[in-house]
Formats: C-alpha cells, structure tokens, sequence
C-alpha cells in the first residue's frame, strides 16, 4: 500500500506540473494568487428596477456605498466599495478618472489625490456616461443569504460613451463574500463605434502599490476581446475554483471527465473516513464523509508546495515552500465525497479543524475540488506564527476525527 500511494503521488505532481494553464482562456496567477477565466457560464440577472440606483445624468461623479459584509481583495477586508460611471470599482478610495489605464505598468489613481493610487477593479473601464438621452444609471444591491454567502452586484445599465455614442453599453460585477472571487458579466458591449467589445477599455484587477509587489492580473487592455455574452471570473486564493485549471489529470482523469475514479481506473483503494452504515445514513441526509488522506498541496502562487521528500523526487522543478499568511490549497482522494454530488452540493458539511504546526489555522473552504471526480479539497490559511521548515506538521480533524495519516508542508 505504501507502495502504491507514493507512486500515484508521485504521478500526480508531476501531472500538475505538466499541466500547467491548460485552458487558453485562463491567466495567472499573479504575484498575490489570483487568476481569471472565461470558462464560466454567462449567467446575467439585471438589477435595474430592484437594485439602488445612482449616477443618473452623471459623468464622471463617484459614488461610495456599503458592502453590507466584508470583502477580502488583495488580503486587506473592506466594507465599503466605491464607482463611477467609467465602469471602475475601486477600495480604500474614489477614483472618477475616465482615461483607463494599462494596469501591468500604471496605477489606478485616487480622485482627491491624483498622485496617490488605489486598488480597484476595472470591469469595462472606458469613459462612459450616463447623460445622453435614453440613458439610464449605475445601480447597486446587496443580495443577502447566510452570513459568510452573501455577493454584492453592481450593474452600469445602458451607459454611453463620451461624448455620444450610436449605442449603449449594459454590464455587471458581482463580489462574493464567501471566497474573495469576482465576476464580471457582459450581456451587451456593442457601443457602436470604436469603443465595442471593449477596444478602448481595461478589464482586469490591481492592488495599490502593485508597482512593487505585483498584486494586479490584467485581462485586456484596449482590445475588442470583450463580446456581448461573455463572463469573466476573477479567482482568488481562497477560492475553490483554481485547482481544475492547474491540472490535465488525476490519478489518470481528465477534470471533465467524470467518474473515472469510481471504476477502479488508478485511485487507490483508500478506507473510508466513516464507517458503511453511517455513510448511508449520511446519504440519505444529504451530507458526506470525506476519505482520510491528503496527498498534495498548492501555494497562493500557484506553485507546488512539496515537503522535503516530494522536493527530492521533482528535482527542485516547480516546488517551493509556502509563506506564513498565504492560503494553501491542499488535496486527496474522498469516493465518499460522491454524497456530495448526489445531492447537488460542493462543500463539507462542516468546516474541518486544522492546525499547522501546531497552532490553529482559519479553514477558508472545504468540499469538491470543482471538475474533479470525488477530489476533497481544503483551503487554509498558515497561521504568521506558524514554523519554518521543509516538514511542518498539519493535523486535520472531521467532525471530532483526525486524519488517518499527518500532512506535512515546507514553510519559508
């Protein structure tokens, strides 16, 4: 058995290291985590009529409103978020500035203070307005579920170029407060001139002082690469939705293709965490049990954290340690986690406990690794007083159960 798992372990590092961005829709990450992709589904609810609205008749005016919950971007919490008719988004800060910017080498500009910059999120930055005859307003809702799963949508509704335009614009960004993501929805970018599908706009994300930490993740800039339909979403470290576009396979499966590893085509024979009969009393429930191993871990970054053994068998290739307050998204085979997809879910049902080191650690996910068969995957955050070295010891416990089997983790 030992065998058998460091040989399938060993081969599923190595297909994350061979797979690499494998979507051509996708980039990143950058410096902090973050990456973006279009491999999502177009999925767009107007607001206009339910939502707040402001900006009406303005330009370049901004508005500052409450987010209702803490946001996380960039690793800093903000409950207040501020825009503008230009289809700009921006915290710790105003910003009306209408001529958009090349976010990989300039910054986002404050209004009271043109040289000082703030971090923002630009979703169809142009210099749009809201004057013209026929035009309509920004608006704003918080949509509220339990606290922890609530999203802020901001949506500019038939906006207009300056000074005119043949046509207007409509689109939409949605903030989620449950893992940081943020997705930008564009049912309609035909402005009717040369202003359509985003050619003279900026779509992307940056923190303030990126010049030198390199905190921004840019999806275009003055390029018509942004049709009517399309969806964006910015994924942060804390998302569960990275991992499916890090790898071609696991354990010999493509992510979209299902079921793989329910017949026996390469994933271990592994115990289940509990025992048949509470499995099925689970099932019933609509609950789950995840198996008890934990194979592989990936940095904010992005790259591979290995301990010192794994390090040794990648040659040093693609391999580093993590640094204290990042997220790390650690991953294993759970078949019982298929309770999960029958009943429609993607997360545990419940938090597991975790500490690193020794000291507890704020678990921020727990569930489906998305588009992988039966993949558990967690996302926790390495406590700043947690230990240096190649083998820090993460201990996960499940509903009052350890994992058979320690995790071990190289930190800086």
């Amino acid at each position: 058995m030992k065998a058998t798992r460091s040989k399938l372990l060993l081969v599923w590092m190595c297909l994350l290291v061979a797979g690499g961005l494998s979507h051509a829709a996708t980039i990143g990450p950058d410096a902090f985590g973050y990456r973006a992709t279009d491999d999502v589904p177009f999925s767009y609810v107007s607001i206009a009529g339910t939502g707040t609205r402001v900006l009406a008749g303005a330009d370049d005016l901004v508005h500052l409103a409450g987010l209702g919950f803490n946001f996380t971007f960039y690793g800093t919490s903000y409950n207040t978020v501020c825009f503008s008719p230009n289809g700009l988004v921006t915290f710790g800060g105003c910003s009306g500035t209408f001529t958009n910017r090349n976010l990989t080498g300039d910054f986002i500009p404050s209004s009271a203070h043109s040289s000082v910059e703030v971090g923002g999120i630009a979703v169809l930055w142009d210099d749009w307005q809201f004057f013209q005859s026929g035009a309509d307003a920004v608006y704003f809702i918080q949509v509220s579920g339990t606290p922890g799963n609530r999203a802020l949508t901001i949506q500019w509704n038939i906006a207009f170029g300056f000074a005119s335009s043949p046509q207007s614009v409509t689109f939409q960004v949605i903030l989620f407060e449950n893992n940081g993501d943020i997705l930008m929805l564009y049912p309609d970018t035909d402005s009717g001139d040369f202003r359509s599908s985003g050619a003279s706009a900026t779509v992307g994300i940056r923190a303030a002082g990126a010049g030198s930490t390199n905190n921004r993740l840019q999806w275009s800039f003055d390029q018509a690469v942004i049709p009517s339909g399309k969806a964006i979403r910015f994924l942060s470290p804390a998302s569960p939705h990275g991992f499916r576009h890090l790898v071609a396979g696991l354990f010999g499966h493509h992510p979209t293709h299902r079921h793989h590893g329910r017949h026996g085509h390469g994933q271990p024979d592994y115990p289940p965490f509990f025992h048949e009969e509470e499995l099925v009393e689970a099932d019933t429930s609509g609950g789950e049990s995840p198996a008890a191993v934990m194979l592989a871990a990936l940095n904010q970054d992005g790259t591979i954290n290995a301990n010192s053994r794994m390090a040794s068998r990648l040659n040093g290739q693609s391999a580093r340690p993590a640094r204290r307050g990042t997220i790390v998204q650690m991953f294993g085979p759970a078949e019982d986690l298929i309770l999960l997809e029958r009943s429609g879910l993607s997360r545990t049902r419940s938090l597991p406990t975790v500490s690193i080191g020794g000291g507890a650690a704020e678990v921020m996910f727990s569930g489906l690794a998305p588009g992988l068969d039966a993949v558990w995957q967690i996302n926790v955050r390495i406590p700043d007083e947690a230990p240096s070295g190649a083998d820090v010891p993460v201990d996960i416990t499940y509903e009052g159960r350890p994992l058979a089997r320690q995790v071990l983790i190289a930190i800086e």
